[in-house]
């Protein structure tokens, strides 16, 4: 949920598992009239819901990456991987998830 969004009249979202708290943290600074947290807060992510979307192998093989990654998991084995995922791809994702945090 962008401010743009919330200042256009939307009252909601269902955000991803990979960046829902700091979406819910972008509603709640609107709610409270705190534009400029709530810009703060989605700074945060912008780039990496760009860097997201493509086609939904792309996806749901890098979201997946980032949530076990902010989760602090890992998969023994990745089977079938739809579109695996390039080293500068996981550098992405490796800087993203220590930037934005643990879930």
């Amino acid at each position: 949920m962008t401010p743009e969004l919330l200042r256009a009249g939307a009252v909601g979202i269902i955000p991803g598992a990979e960046s829902f708290d700091r979406l819910v943290g972008v509603f709640n600074a609107m709610q409270a009239n705190d534009e400029a947290e709530a810009e703060t807060i989605y700074g945060e992510i912008e780039s990496l819901l760009v860097f997201l979307e493509g086609p939904i192998n792309y996806f749901v093989t890098h979201y997946r990456e980032l949530i076990l990654r902010r989760l602090g998991l890992t998969l023994p084995v990745q089977h079938q991987i739809p579109s695996p995922i390039s080293p500068f791809g996981i550098k992405i994702i490796e800087r993203v998830a220590k930037k934005i945090g643990p879930l």
